[in-house]
């Protein structure tokens, strides 16, 4: 059998490729070892969401822990809270139960981060929540040497990159999420190469809402995270009516621009997972 390690899988986390009956054998670090998964498929520990995600060969989700492709729809929400500039927003992050927390390196915005500020925050994130570096139009030498100065776990890409981009950062382990807005039909998840695919408003971390309750939206399939505009007051609404993979919230929990509150935080994460 020949094994495989999932990008951006951190501690605790692993992957392996499934037996022709269909059962992973290496499995997750401390995690014992079979793992049900269809034949042709690969099972992984996403240690950000707390359970085995099982993949087809093309990188599309076919279940959870063995389940059905319907019964993944149902498993818990995945919540990032992106935009982090202290220790006491990532412990408050960390504490509320987020799955993942974002540190911008795009340049010439209020939430901007260097490797020095980020690095430290990072490491102080325990092996189970994702860390990820938001990046923008940056060329990709820049972009692998930000990460891993910082330490970051994922890599987010906002912008044009193509393929070429995804494929240049594939071998460097990162998970890779693309985050594009949505103008009409929106676009299929692994087109670009892309792990996770995520939905956000025409101006990224403007805290404006985009139309996702538009009856022409059709959300896509697999693992695609909503952003854009949400917050603790109507989060519950869009995720019961757009039946994201998860959401991202970065204005959407600010006192004021660039200053993230902690009551919000918490206020966000209980009402995102609210809804059943």
């Amino acid at each position: 059998m020949t094994t495989t390690t999932r990008p951006g899988a951190g501690p605790g986390a692993g992957c392996g490729t499934s037996s022709p009956g269909g059962e992973v054998v290496d499995g997750a670090p401390g995690q014992g070892g079979v793992r049900p998964c269809a034949p042709g498929t690969r099972c992984c520990t996403f240690a950000v969401v707390r359970r085995w995600e099982c993949f087809s060969v093309t990188g599309v989700v076919t279940g959870v822990n063995g389940s059905s492709a319907s019964e993944a729809s149902r498993a818990p929400l995945f919540v990032k809270i992106c935009g982090l500039r202290t220790a006491e927003d990532v412990d408050a992050a960390v504490e509320a139960g987020a799955d993942a927390i974002g540190f911008v390196f795009a340049p010439g915005g209020p939430r901007t981060v260097d490797p020095a500020l980020a690095r430290p925050l990072a490491e102080r994130v325990p092996g189970h929540v994702l860390t990820v570096g938001v990046f923008r139009g940056q060329p990709v030498a820049e972009v692998r040497a930000l990460a891993r100065a910082a330490g970051v776990r994922a890599v987010q890409l906002h912008g044009d990159e193509g393929p070429a981009h995804y494929a240049e950062l594939r071998p460097d382990g990162w998970t890779l999420i693309r985050a594009t807005s949505c103008h009409g039909e929106p676009p299929a998840l692994g087109e670009l190469g892309e792990d996770l695919l995520l939905l956000d408003a025409p101006a990224p971390g403007s805290g404006e809402p985009w139309d996702w309750s538009a009856g022409s939206f059709t959300p896509p399939a697999g693992r695609w995270i909503l952003a854009g505009g949400l917050h603790p007051g109507n989060v519950a609404d869009a995720v019961r009516t757009t039946r994201p993979w998860g959401v991202d919230v970065s204005s959407g929990v600010e006192a004021r621009r660039g200053v993230k509150d902690p009551r919000l935080i918490r206020e966000f994460l209980r009402a995102a997972r609210s809804v059943e």
